[in-house]
C-alpha cells in the first residue's frame, strides 16, 4: 500500500522504508523535500512524514507521533512475541506429552513381543506333546492288531497249537 502511494507523481521523492528500520536508527530521519524532521506516522498509509508532508500530501489521513507508533507497535510485537512464546511452550508440552506417548506405546509392543514368543514356545511344546501322543497310540494300535491277528491265527489252531498260544497269552500278559 505504501509503494502504490509513494509512487505517485506528486509522493515520488518519498523514501518508503519500513517502520523497523526506522526503529534501527537513533535518529528522526529528515525529510528530504522539507528538510524537516519526519515526526508523525501517517497511519492511513503507514508512513513518516514531517510536518510539511502531512499537510501537503497526507490530508485527511490520521496521524500519530512516532513515538506513540513505536510503542504502540512495540506492544503489539511484545504481545505477539508473548503470544508465540506461550504456542511454543505449549508446542514443547504437547511435543514432550507425544513423545512419552509413543515410548510407553513402544515399551507395550514389546512387552507384547515377549508375550508373543512366549506363547509361540508353549504352543511348540504343546505341539510336540501332542505328536509324541499321536505316535504312542499309532504303536499302541498296531500293537493292539498285531494282537490280533496273533489271537485270530491262534483260535484257527489245534489243540497243540491252543497250548502254545495260551503260553504266548501269558507272555504278552
Amino acid at each position: 500500500h505504501c509503494r502504490d502511494i509513494h509512487s505517485r507523481k506528486t509522493t515520488k521523492s518519498h523514501p518508503v522504508i519500513t517502520l523497523v528500520q526506522y526503529m534501527q536508527q537513533l535518529h528522526y530521519d529528515e525529510c528530504q523535500e522539507h528538510h524537516l524532521k519526519k515526526m508523525y506516522m501517517c497511519t492511513t498509509d503507514a508512513t513518516l512524514c514531517c510536518e510539511a508532508c502531512f499537510v501537503d500530501y497526507h490530508k485527511g489521513h490520521e496521524r500519530v507521533s512516532v513515538a506513540k507508533a513505536s510503542k504502540t507497535i512495540k506492544d503489539d510485537m511484545m504481545k505477539s512475541l508473548d503470544r508465540v512464546s506461550q504456542q511454543m511452550t505449549d508446542m514443547d508440552k504437547s511435543i514432550k506429552q507425544f513423545t512419552d506417548e509413543r515410548e510407553n506405546k513402544l515399551r507395550e509392543i514389546q512387552q507384547l513381543m515377549q508375550q508373543i514368543e512366549v506363547l509361540k514356545k508353549r504352543v511348540n511344546e504343546c505341539e510336540m506333546k501332542i505328536n509324541e501322543v499321536i505316535m504312542e497310540k499309532d504303536k499302541v494300535d498296531i500293537g493292539y492288531k498285531v494282537m490280533r491277528k496273533m489271537i485270530e491265527d491262534l483260535n484257527g489252531c489245534d489243540v497243540v497249537d491252543k497250548v502254545k498260544r495260551d503260553a504266548l497269552l501269558n507272555e504278552l500278559n
